[in-house]
């Protein structure tokens, strides 16, 4: 490409290539989402170990991944992340199963519309962290 190309196409390349970033950006930010609570039952029975558990399970569009962090009588946060879900119907699962598993401290969430295949996986993955997190 010789310099007058360069001046002329320049700015419309830049500009090509900057929406290009923006998108993949997006796309890889956009099935993520983290819940915290309070240790809600900080009085009670020890049900788990202190720490974080990972667990990951098939989805629709690919692997699920589920963090869940716990006191030892709560869930403190829920972390889901689905990068290759699709955004419209997956996304929405990641989102509402996260608050759905803190607020109600176990694996009760229900599926989603449009979203069976993820909202199982989810499940599936926050039983696993959860079986992993037992108390002794």
């Amino acid at each position: 490409m010789r310099l007058h190309d360069w001046t002329r196409h320049g700015p419309l390349l830049l500009l090509v290539l900057a929406l290009v970033g923006l998108v993949l950006l997006s796309r890889s930010y956009a099935n993520v989402s983290e819940v915290s609570g309070a240790d809600v039952n900080a009085g009670g029975d020890p049900l788990y170990l202190p720490g974080t558990y990972t667990a990951q399970a098939e989805g629709y569009g690919g692997a699920v991944s589920v963090s869940i962090t716990v006191s030892r009588t709560s869930l403190l946060s829920v972390r889901i992340e689905g990068l290759r879900e699709t955004h419209s119907k997956g996304g929405r699962a990641i989102v509402r199963l996260a608050r759905q598993l803190l607020s109600s401290q176990g694996t009760a969430a229900d599926t989603v519309t449009g979203a069976t295949v993820t909202s199982g996986a989810i499940r599936k993955a926050a039983r696993d962290c959860l079986r992993q997190a037992e108390a002794p």
